[in-house]
């Protein structure tokens, strides 16, 4: 699946969050079963398992979302990969794309 959009400024954890709601929407919309989620932050993925607990207000928004979705699956995986992974360089070649478009088409000041 090769979906990107523009979502504005985020931290990095809000951004994999972002990412990792959108996939489950995905996935709960095609009907799936078992997931498996890659992800490249360890904190979001000790959150999600369990292991942290989520104290950041923003990020509890975005976990129980998160988890909301996961609650649909018969089964969920989340694994922690590093950002050497090809599958991660592929994400942040796609996010970088995704970024340099949206600079190119904001407005220039006059002055």
């Amino acid at each position: 699946m090769k979906n990107a959009r523009y979502i504005g400024l985020r931290t990095n954890n809000q951004a994999e969050y972002e990412a990792l709601i959108a996939a489950l929407e995905f996935s709960t919309k095609i009907k799936a079963e078992e997931v498996i989620c890659h992800l490249d932050s360890e904190l979001v993925t000790k959150q999600l398992t369990g292991q942290y607990s989520v104290r950041d207000s923003e990020l509890k928004k975005l976990w129980r979302r998160a988890r909301s979705l996961a609650d649909g699956f018969k089964k969920i995986r989340y694994l922690n990969v590093p950002r050497t992974h090809p599958k991660i360089q592929a994400a942040d070649a796609l996010v970088n794309e995704i970024l340099d478009k949206h600079s190119e088409q904001k407005p220039t000041k006059r002055t």
